[in-house]
């Protein structure tokens, strides 16, 4: 009797473990554009438009809001505040709204299997100059369409686009990046291995910005150099950002701030912003062919041990 309740036991939990799977791998939302940045003046109204995808293999029941979040770490992490309606102070319906007919802001709505659904957002700016707003504009799977696993958890599924917006009377970026940190993992690298390129960037403007920068990096005994292009990220008013790189100027594929170098010597790395020396850092390091070192020191002393012994035999014969 033990054993068939056991069995009964061990069949349930496998049941849930795969009903649970199955609905994580059928839940599938996906929200364009993913990252919508404003400038407009005092007063502006402007409409942007969102296309929702239900990938799923079932329809979803969504609802849309508006959330305010900031920023969290240097990472680039958000603090979405789920429990705030308030948008530059005031209730955020009075600012952001659905252009839809029959679909309002936290109302729900249905998504069949395999379409799409457009969704109009109207952003109704502040009459006066007020600092950046930064907003999540978030589908959610509505409760109406929960999925009540086995396991009594509720399976919920949410997407979201985000929202920077700042009001300027000119349209002029008042962003001010800053170098917090810049420094290398490294003080002493082998030939061949890789060097990280470690830096963080803050803003001390009074609206968001990108980072738009390079790292210059000198052979001081070649004058050879080497150009790093940052990635040009977000960084939100008093944010800090760590940096990223480009694989180069033209292409948006990104990759750590990495250096190798095949010859010795000794380097020198510079960080500029927006291409200004007043906005620099440097730092030092060195390119030694440690391993290559180590071995000659090692076969050096087994050469010197293996000579003073073939000597001292002869002394004893």
């Amino acid at each position: 009797m033990k054993k068939l309740i056991f069995l009964i036991l061990l069949m349930t939990l496998f049941s849930r473990l795969f009903l649970t799977e199955a609905y994580a791998q059928q839940l599938s939302l996906e929200i364009t554009p993913s990252l919508i940045e404003i400038i407009a003046k005092p007063g502006k109204s402007i409409t942007q438009a969102f296309e929702i995808s239900n990938k799923s293999d079932r329809d979803l029941y969504l609802t849309a809001n508006i959330y305010p979040f900031s920023a969290q770490g240097n990472e680039g992490r958000v603090n979405l505040d789920l429990n705030s309606q308030e948008c530059w102070q005031m209730p955020c319906g009075e600012v952001f709204s659905l252009e839809n007919s029959g679909i309002e802001l936290n109302e729900t709505f249905l998504i069949k299997s395999g379409e799409n659904q457009q969704l109009v957002l109207r952003v109704n700016m502040p009459e006066i100059i007020m600092d950046d707003g930064y907003f999540t504009f978030l589908v959610s799977q509505s409760s109406e369409g929960d999925f009540l696993n086995t396991s009594g958890i509720v399976g919920m599924g949410a997407i979201g686009t985000n929202i920077l917006a700042t009001i300027s009377e000119d349209g002029v970026n008042r962003s001010k990046m800053r170098i917090d940190e810049f420094s290398t993992d490294k003080v002493v690298v082998d030939i061949f291995n890789q060097l990280l390129f470690k830096g963080v960037v803050s803003n001390q403007g009074s609206s968001f910005g990108k980072i738009d920068g390079e790292i210059h990096i000198n052979n001081i005994l070649s004058k050879n150099k080497v150009i790093l292009y940052l990635r040009q990220d977000n960084v939100l008013t008093n944010g800090r950002k760590q940096i990223a790189c480009r694989t180069d100027t033209e292409e948006i594929e990104t990759k750590d701030c990495s250096f190798s170098s095949v010859l010795p010597g000794i380097f020198s790395a510079k960080l500029f912003l927006n291409g200004e020396e007043e906005e620099s850092e440097m730092t030092r390091f060195v390119v030694f062919p440690v391993k290559i070192f180590i071995a000659f020191l090692v076969g050096g002393f087994f050469a010197y041990f293996l000579r003073k012994k073939r000597n001292l035999n002869k002394l004893v014969a």
